[in-house]
C-alpha cells in the first residue's frame, strides 16, 4: 500500500482538488494522510469532511510547525510499505502512482518522476534518468541533474529514518535537497524518469516565490550539507563530490549577492569575494573591486525598485539570512 501525505497550510482553494486527482489515479492501493498543520483558514474542515466521505482518508491538525513538521507526523500516522508526499496546492497525474510503483524492484528504494509547472509550463525532467547508485544518486542531486523536491517520487518505507526529519527547522529554503540527500543514505540504488508524473502549482506566494536568499544563509545551508556529507564517507567519494559542487556553489553565492534585493555591506563583500574564483558568472569579475560592487549594486536596486513602480507592484519578497 502506498501512504500518500498531504501536509496543508490554509490551502481550502485547492485541498480538494489535489484530494480528487488522488481519487482518480489508475492505482488504487493507496491511504491519504492529511495533516492540518495550524491554518487559520476552512483547511481542516474540509479535510474532516473528506475524510467522512472516504474511509482510507484520515486528517489530524498540528499546531504550527513547519512543512517538514507535518511531513513527519503523517509518517508516523501512516501505515503504508511505501510513501509519497503532495502539496496541498498541487495534483498528480492520474497515471503517477502506477507509474512510479512498476519501477521498484529488490534493489530500487525511491523512485523520482519529473514534473510540470502549472500554469507556466515550465518542465523539471531528471537530466541523470535510470537506476542510479548512492553516488551517483547524490552527486546528481547537488550538480542539479537530478532535482531535489521530495514530491512526485515514490519512497520505500524504509528510507525515511529519523535523520532524514532531523533537518533544522531554520531552513526554509532548500530543505527538501537536505532530506532527499539524507534519505539516499539509507537507499541501495535511485531510480529517475523522465516521465511527467505531477502539477506543481506555480503561487506567488509560496516560500520559493517570496524569499530571497543571502549569501550568509546559503553558507550555513552548504555547512549543513557538508556535515550531511559526512555521514557518507565510508560509502561515497566525498572529495569527488566537494570538487563537483564547487562552481554551483560559486555561482549560487554570487548570485545571491547580486539580486537587487541583499543590500551592500562590506562583511557580505569579503564573504562572497572568496567564491569569486570558482564562479563563471560575469557578474563576478565586479568582485576585484569593492568600489564598482557597491555601484552596481546600487544601480541595480534602483533599476528594480523603478520597474517595481511602474509596473505598480508591492515587493513581498523576504531576504532569508
Amino acid at each position: 500500500m502506498i501512504s500518500i501525505i498531504i501536509p496543508v497550510y490554509n490551502a481550502e482553494q485547492s485541498i480538494e482538488i489535489a484530494v480528487k486527482s488522488i481519487l482518480d489515479q489508475t492505482f488504487t492501493d493507496y491511504e491519504i494522510i492529511i495533516i492540518d498543520d495550524g491554518s487559520i483558514d476552512k483547511s481542516y474542515s474540509i479535510a474532516q469532511n473528506l475524510a467522512k466521505t472516504h474511509g482510507f482518508l484520515r486528517c489530524f491538525s498540528q499546531e504550527n510547525s513547519g512543512v517538514t513538521a507535518a511531513r513527519k507526523k503523517g509518517f508516523m500516522e501512516s501505515s503504508g510499505e511505501f510513501i509519497m508526499f503532495l502539496d496541498a496546492d498541487d495534483k498528480l497525474k492520474q497515471n503517477c502512482l502506477e507509474i512510479l510503483f512498476t519501477k521498484f524492484t529488490k534493489e530500487i528504494d525511491i523512485v523520482n518522476g519529473s514534473v510540470l509547472g502549472v500554469p507556466d509550463g515550465r518542465l523539471w525532467i531528471h537530466k541523470k534518468l535510470g537506476p542510479l547508485t548512492k553516488q551517483l544518486a547524490v552527486e546528481s542531486i547537488l550538480m542539479g541533474t537530478t532535482f531535489g523536491y521530495l514530491y512526485a517520487s515514490l519512497y520505500r518505507r524504509e528510507v525515511l529514518q529519523e535523520d532524514v526529519f532531523g533537518v533544522d527547522d531554520s531552513f526554509k529554503i532548500g530543505e527538501d535537497v537536505l532530506m532527499k540527500m539524507q534519505m539516499c543514505k539509507h537507499a541501495n540504488k535511485v531510480y529517475n524518469l523522465s516521465d511527467i508524473v505531477y502539477e506543481y502549482i506555480n503561487n506567488e506566494m509560496s516560500a520559493m516565490n517570496t524569499k530571497v536568499i543571502h549569501p550568509e544563509y546559503q553558507i550555513r545551508y552548504m555547512a549543513k550539507r557538508t556535515l550531511i556529507l559526512e555521514n557518507f564517507r565510508e560509502m561515497i567519494d566525498i572529495c569527488a563530490i566537494s570538487t563537483l559542487t564547487e562552481v554551483n556553489d560559486a555561482n549560487k553565492m554570487v548570485r545571491q549577492f547580486f539580486s537587487p534585493l541583499v543590500k551592500f555591506d562590506t562583511n557580505t563583500f569579503l564573504l562572497v569575494e572568496k567564491y569569486k574564483v570558482n564562479s563563471t558568472l560575469k557578474e563576478s569579475y565586479l568582485l576585484d573591486s569593492k568600489l564598482l560592487t557597491m555601484i552596481y549594486k546600487i544601480f541595480k536596486a534602483i533599476l528594480f525598485r523603478l520597474k517595481q513602480f511602474l509596473l505598480a507592484r508591492e515587493n513581498n519578497c523576504e531576504v532569508i539570512y
